[in-house]
């Protein structure tokens, strides 16, 4: 089960809770505004048996990736301003 269906199977606020963040937070994480972090990751696993990270990676790191906000595209754009400078 993905960060997604967890949080529609046990509401936004409990799962918000388990990570230690609010809400907001966690919309912010689901949408891939945000990155999650490995202690996110570790504490939804302990809390929540049926919780898969490797489906919550791959779908929050397509959406990051899409949206732009992926590590990656960052290193990309950094390149781009070096060679504009040069």
């Amino acid at each position: 089960m993905d960060l997604k269906k967890l949080s529609r199977k046990y509401g936004a606020k409990h799962v918000a809770a388990a990570m230690g963040v609010t809400e907001r937070n966690l919309t912010d994480i689901r949408s891939g505004h945000y990155a999650m972090t490995i202690d996110d990751l570790y504490e939804l696993e302990r809390t929540f048996p049926l919780f898969d990270p490797t489906l919550t990676i791959r779908r929050l790191g397509r959406i990051r990736e899409e949206k732009g906000r992926s590590r990656k595209f960052r290193k990309t754009q950094a390149k781009g301003k070096q060679e504009k400078t040069a």
